[in-house]
């Protein structure tokens, strides 16, 4: 069972290099008015730089260092032997892959089935956009979970790049 109850989900897009001056920067609209990048280190944010861009969620309980926070915990996990990986297909097709600690595995896939039913507006800070982003085309291609410190990814490759920085195979 998570220790948390599941409140704030970042939505994560491709990565979209922007360039000023012949220099990859970071967009500053990413997390608002909040802390730069969110209290993302400049290291952090160029280790994932090749992995997502945040999606701006619109709510200052992204910007003052949530994700920071749940990225810590996973690499606490991780350090640990405590995060895994798996895949879930929370519809005919659609194929959802996560990474978690792995005495959350039954409560992810729980979650994940949540989100799909497309309510998630109605207990989540801001929506995840989970459901559209299965069934449609979009630039939404994962999520981290904030609260308790976990990832899911509809991209494959996102989700390998992902796995690959949290130290598993």
């Amino acid at each position: 069972m998570f220790p948390h109850r599941t409140w704030l989900i970042q939505r994560l897009q491709k990565p979209q290099p922007i360039r000023l001056n012949g220099i990859e920067v970071d967009n500053p609209f990413f997390f608002g008015g909040g802390l730069k990048n969110g209290g993302l280190s400049n290291e952090a944010m160029n280790l994932l730089r090749g992995i997502f861009r945040f999606d701006y969620m619109g709510a200052s309980e992204f910007e003052w260092g949530a994700v920071p926070n749940a990225l810590r915990n996973m690499a606490k996990q991780s350090s640990e032997g405590k995060l895994t990986t798996d895949l879930y297909e929370v519809a005919p097709g659609k194929v959802v892959f996560y990474v978690c600690h792995k005495d959350w595995k039954k409560d992810v896939e729980a979650l994940l089935d949540k989100l799909y039913k497309g309510d998630d507006y109605k207990w989540l800070k801001e929506s995840s956009h989970f459901k559209r982003s299965l069934d449609e085309s979009s630039d939404v291609l994962g999520w981290l979970e904030l609260d308790n410190g976990f990832a899911f990814f509809k991209d494959e490759t996102m989700f390998g790049k992902f796995s690959k920085l949290m130290g598993i195979k």
